[in-house]
């Protein structure tokens, strides 16, 4: 008996068990409810299965039949791949019944199996136009959805064709999206570093669900290369709404995004910020109306970015809603942000055209240089580009910049923001914090301790002591802030016990005799019970040792000596400490460390001060820490300690503890 008599045989019983396992089956039912579009599917494959039994043992089974017959059924594929398993399974029960020799029924099972890929082939070349959904995104043209785009369409377009040797094989590192998710634009979108990495692990999962979805389908396992992209389906679109959400959620707020992102980058070398203020926008709106403006400045908007288009990687304009416009130029030489600047004014300068209507604008164009590792707020950033704006137009200038002395040109703008009247009002409103900064073991990288930084709260927003804490003083409001300073740490008690087990305080001299303050102090001593030292920073130390021994037999308390080096720090000074067994660290200046890279007599004093410190059994911590040649440096002159920017800023102990928990 040969196969096809046999099917005719079986083949009515055998469809209408299939039918039955079908339509009990409670799987598929949730996928589909139509029961007669099931039984419509039965009626085809049951015609399918005859046409292609009459052809058993060919080379090739017929793509264009399969198609015509399930061209116009409305059940998605694992239907049809679970009801070809049951019609196969009951086929192989029929012929066993039959006696037929084993090699036959495994050929023939091999001949299904092609019978059924060729079905998966059919809905795959249907299916895979589903992926130009990431084509569908008011954020397509930007550099994240970029990325992907022709990479999506390639793909697309070599299955449509039936040519796989086009299929761009791709790792997610060959990608443009690694190169691109460093890019200024990126970085502002993608400021939550745990969203940021969730991306990336999804972006390297949607690289291997492609190439594992080539190998299937160059290999024609076409039924295994189905589920595969249904798989990378899902995971291109979770992608695609994931990188929609951040270009929301950063556009929607696209100023603030901009000076966050400022604020928080962590960059290596000097960075350059530019307005570019369009003056008289009121006259103008009157002149042509605001339509007619309005459309210009996305004109011109345009091609500004267009003339920035080949350096994204270090370039990125934004249009405020204020209509002004905002650069952040990175890794520029001063010479180079110069030029670009007068090249700006030359863009900007040429008319716009609209609607036949030309428009000149006219702009004050002002930029800045920001010293690397720089503690500036977003709010503040604002704050400086309005006074280079003043500054521009007090002199009549079209373009101004402020690329030296930018410290104290910025330093007089703060300083008179936040003046005695603005310190008494935080003081008096307890509006005062602290943030955390890491002190590293050189030697393993581990932290060894953590520096309590006092901090005035506006808005929100943290502000240096920097700014502020020689006002403080003035006033004679030390003890008051240093007071908030403890009852801050009491407040964050259980978290810190989660980060550290070692803590530095700075403290000043009136607050160690002022007992209210050491009674605090004390408290947060048996609450902690954790080793607590106090940063020597002021020269009435020095006339008062006598005193810090008192506190120290009375409080056990030990010292360190902050801006070993330099000022009120002698050497006599720490040899008398050191003979009271009150001084267990020398911090050595940030200025001799910052400059022992290209001083050969910095070296040598750096290298003496560890030695002393070594000798007198005293750690040695270095200060301002900027990059890894000086971090190299210090570990070979066996500095013990090391704190500075490159090794980290100063952070809420809120995110300290995220990042020991290896959260972020």
């Amino acid at each position: 008996m040969d196969y096809l008599a046999i099917v005719n045989k079986y083949l009515p019983d055998i469809m209408k068990t299939v039918k039955q396992q079908i339509l009990d089956d409670e799987v598929i039912l949730e996928f589909v409810n139509d029961k007669k579009e099931l039984e419509k599917l039965l009626q085809i494959q049951e015609q399918l299965i005859v046409t292609y039994l009459q052809n058993f043992k060919l080379e090739e089974i017929d793509e264009g039949v399969c198609k015509q017959f399930y061209k116009d059924l409305k059940i998605p594929y694992t239907i049809i791949f679970r009801s070809l398993n049951l019609l196969k399974t009951e086929m192989l029960k029929a012929l066993n019944k039959e006696n037929i020799d084993r090699v036959d029924i495994y050929e023939f099972s091999i001949y299904f199996n092609s019978f059924a890929d060729i079905t998966a082939k059919v809905y795959l070349k249907k299916d895979i136009v589903e992926l130009k959904k990431i084509f569908y995104s008011k954020f397509k043209d930007y550099l994240l959805f970029h990325s992907h785009i022709e990479w999506v369409d390639k793909i697309i377009k070599s299955i449509q064709n039936d040519n796989i040797d086009i299929f761009p094989i791709q790792t997610s590192n060959e990608c443009n999206f690694s190169k691109y998710i460093l890019y200024p634009e990126s970085l502002m979108i993608c400021m939550d570093k745990n969203l940021c990495n969730y991306l990336e692990k999804l972006h390297e999962m949607i690289h291997k669900l492609a190439n594992s979805f080539y190998l299937f389908y160059r290999q024609e396992r076409f039924s295994e290369a189905y589920f595969i992209f249904k798989d990378l389906k899902e995971h291109i679109l979770k992608f695609k709404q994931l990188i929609g959400e951040f270009y929301f959620s950063t556009y929607s707020n696209l100023e603030n995004s901009f000076f966050k992102l400022i604020e928080l980058i962590e960059y290596q070398n000097s960075i350059y910020l530019t307005s570019v203020n369009i003056k008289s926008l009121k006259s103008l709106n009157n002149i042509y109306g605001e339509t007619v403006v309005t459309s210009g400045l996305l004109k011109l908007e345009k091609r500004i970015k267009n003339f920035f288009n080949e350096d994204q990687d270090r370039t990125l304009v934004i249009k405020a809603v204020t209509s002004d416009f905002y650069m952040l130029n990175m890794n520029y030489t001063d010479e180079e942000f110069e030029n670009i600047l007068s090249k700006l004014e030359e863009i900007i300068l040429e008319p716009i055209i609209v609607d036949d209507v030309k428009i000149n604008f006219e702009v004050v164009i002002s930029g800045i240089k920001i010293d690397k590792y720089s503690q500036i707020k977003e709010i503040e950033f604002i704050k400086i580009l309005l006074n280079l704006q003043k500054e521009a137009k007090k002199q009549n200038l079209t373009v101004y910049s402020k690329i030296k002395q930018t410290k104290e040109f910025i330093d007089k703008i703060l300083n008179e923001e936040y003046n005695e009247k603005f310190i008494l009002k935080k003081l008096e409103e307890g509006a005062i914090d602290v943030e955390f900064q890491p002190i590293y073991n050189i030697e393993n990288n581990d932290i060894y301790t953590l520096e309590v930084l006092g901090r005035i709260v506006d808005k929100n927003k943290f502000i240096s002591a920097g700014v502020f804490i020689d006002k403080i003083y003035a006033m004679n409001k030390i003890e008051t802030f240093d007071s908030f300073i403890l009852d801050k740490l009491i407040e964050k008690e259980n978290v810190i016990k989660e980060v550290t087990n070692r803590l530095f305080i700075n403290i000043s001299f009136p607050s160690l005799l002022n007992e209210e303050y050491m009674k605090k102090l004390q408290k947060l001593f048996k609450t902690f019970k954790i080793e607590i030292i106090l940063e020597l920073t002021e020269q009435k130390f020095v006339q008062n040792l006598d005193i810090l021994k008192q506190i120290h037999d009375k409080y056990n308390i030990n010292f360190a000596v902050d801006d070993f080096g330099t000022g009120y720090s002698s050497l006599k000074t720490v040899v008398e400490l050191v003979k009271q067994n009150i001084l267990k660290i020398l911090k050595i200046d940030g200025t001799l460390v910052q400059n022992i890279e290209d001083d050969e007599y910095m070296k040598k004093i750096i290298k003496i001060i560890s030695r002393l410190g070594e000798e007198l059994e005293l750690k040695t911590v270095a200060e301002f820490v900027e990059n890894k040649k000086v971090l190299d440096l210090l570990k070979s002159y066996k500095v013990d300690l090391a704190q500075g920017y490159y090794l980290s800023k100063p952070k809420k102990i809120e995110e300290l503890l995220a990042l020991k928990l290896g959260v972020v």
